[in-house]
């Protein structure tokens, strides 16, 4: 009776091809759908290699031990024993731990190279002279000898298995090693001992830049030729960047730290940010991170944003002296933390009582709270005498702070007061830049 499910042609001559079955032809069609899956996979040619070789050597495992089980079954069934046959995986797992040796001796380079290159050239000297004469030996070789131990002690009359069994583990276990080492394992070593030679280099170079000796505002400063090649090493390493962005995460936090003062002082801002924060990633209570990190922000003009570093700094046992300085210049930003700005000023003045910049700081404290307040006017005026008195610069700087711009000017409520003027006036007009000495 006719399959009543079968679909017919549209003329109803027959039943039609179903055109949706896949052929199936053994194991040909399961090579070619593993083929298949590896392109598809989007590997490149050696990974492809080595796990079509992986799989190879898995699916020869699988094999030797159905033939181990059977073998050992067939001869618990007629009662001899069959203990011996299992020493055939051993003869595998040895031949394929051989063949990774000898695979990673000859993939050798570079120091590696000189380490091994006595084995490698042993290795050759035994399979090029000793192997080829003992083989033709019929009975008597050392080689025949020990396949025939090797045979007995697994319960073998020949010495056909294991022989096979070490050819190809051992082909095997050479292949996979050698090709992981050279086309995997040499190319990372050369490209990590690239970037440490790299980065020893730049470390030299950006020993001398002192961002510490920075203005609160400003970048760090090198020579010209320093800066070139700074810029150079720079320019190399985002050349090897660009073809492997891996490359980062690869660097330690001397080199990223190294990295971002070379970015700071080549006025690559955005770089340098970047790489501290990865440092930030490997150490989150780094002092000197912290201290780059908070000083670039102040630099790019983004002071409130470091106000949480440097709080955080500042609470760290060997927090650097010129955390507080920067705290009292970045809390001048946030009206709601003059109180912390006025207290992390004065910490920093006991430790540094001449420093211009931080009694300038402290100055736009007062500044900030205006003129209303007797005892607050009268301490801004005293220390505004002692500052340009000691430090004409910062004369010529609060003319340029007078300026009518209610929004950024510290000073701009001072503007009327007879004796602010009578101290500025010396430096130039208020509300004007300057005049040249």
């Amino acid at each position: 009776m006719p399959d009543e499910t079968a679909e017919t042609k549209p003329d109803g001559s027959g039943p039609a091809k179903n055109d949706s079955a896949v052929p199936v032809s053994g194991g040909r069609g399961i090579a070619a759908e593993v083929m298949a899956t590896l392109r598809a996979s989007g590997q490149g040619v050696f990974a492809r290699m080595n796990t079509l070789l992986s799989i190879v050597v898995a699916v020869a495992c699988l094999v030797v031990l159905w033939v181990v089980i059977i073998q050992s079954v067939e001869l618990a069934q007629v009662g001899k024993p069959y203990g011996q046959i299992y020493t055939l995986l051993m003869v595998a797992a040895a031949a394929f731990g051989l063949g990774t040796f000898a695979g990673f001796v000859f993939g050798a380079v570079g120091e590696e190279k000189e380490i091994f290159g006595g084995i490698a050239t042993a290795v050759n000297g035994v399979i090029g002279g000793f192997a080829l004469s003992d083989l033709t030996q019929s009975k008597n070789g050392v080689i025949i000898t020990v396949l025939s131990s090797l045979a007995e002690s697994c319960g073998q009359q020949t010495v056909g298995l294991v022989s096979c069994l070490i050819g190809f583990y051992g082909t095997a276990g050479f292949m996979f090693m050698y090709m992981n080492k050279q086309y995997l394992l040499n190319p990372e070593l050369s490209k990590k001992q690239q970037l440490a030679e790299q980065n020893q280099r730049l470390s030299a170079l950006t020993l001398n830049v002192k961002v510490s000796l920075a203005e609160a505002g400003t970048r760090p400063t090198t020579d010209p030729k320093n800066l070139e090649c700074i810029r150079k090493v720079l320019k190399d390493f985002e050349s090897a960047k660009n073809i492997d962005p891996t490359l980062v995460n690869l660097l330690s936090l001397e080199a990223l730290r190294s990295y971002s003062k070379a970015y700071y002082v080549a006025d690559e801002i955005p770089k340098a940010e970047a790489m501290l924060r990865q440092a930030r990633m490997l150490q989150p209570d780094d002092v000197e991170t912290l201290f780059f990190l908070s000083h670039l922000l102040i630099t790019a003009e983004r002071p409130r944003e470091a106000i949480p570093y440097l709080t955080f700094l500042q609470a760290l046992p060997n927090a650097p002296v010129l955390t507080w300085k920067l705290l009292g210049y970045a809390c001048l930003w946030d009206s709601s933390r003059l109180k912390e700005a006025e207290q992390a000023s004065e910490k920093y003045l006991a430790f540094a009582p001449d420093d211009a910049g931080a009694k300038f700081n402290l100055a736009c404290v007062h500044a900030q709270r205006g003129p209303q307040d007797p005892g607050n006017r009268q301490r801004l005026l005293t220390e505004l005498r002692e500052l340009v008195k000691r430090d004409p610069e910062s004369g010529k700087l609060l003319v340029s702070f007078a300026k009518l711009d209610p929004c950024e000017d510290d000073f701009y409520a001072w503007r009327n007061d007879g004796e602010f003027n009578e101290i500025i006036a010396p430096f130039g007009p208020t509300g004007s830049a300057p005049k040249s000495p």
